[in-house]
């Protein structure tokens, strides 16, 4: 079985990590990943010509 691994962007800087990204095994809820996720919602307010429906 092989697993997949993931490269995400930590939010600190590329000083961290791997150049500031670090890998993690996906589907294996390392360090609690995969149970306690956030996001945001993103703003097109700043873009100019948008061709994003608001």
């Amino acid at each position: 079985m092989s697993s997949v691994i993931q490269l995400l962007a930590n939010q600190w800087n590329r000083g961290w990590g791997d150049d500031g990204y670090f890998k993690i095994i996906r589907g294996k809820n390392e360090c609690g990943i995969e149970e306690d996720v956030t996001a945001g919602m993103p703003s097109t307010k700043n873009i100019a010509g948008s061709a994003f429906a608001i």
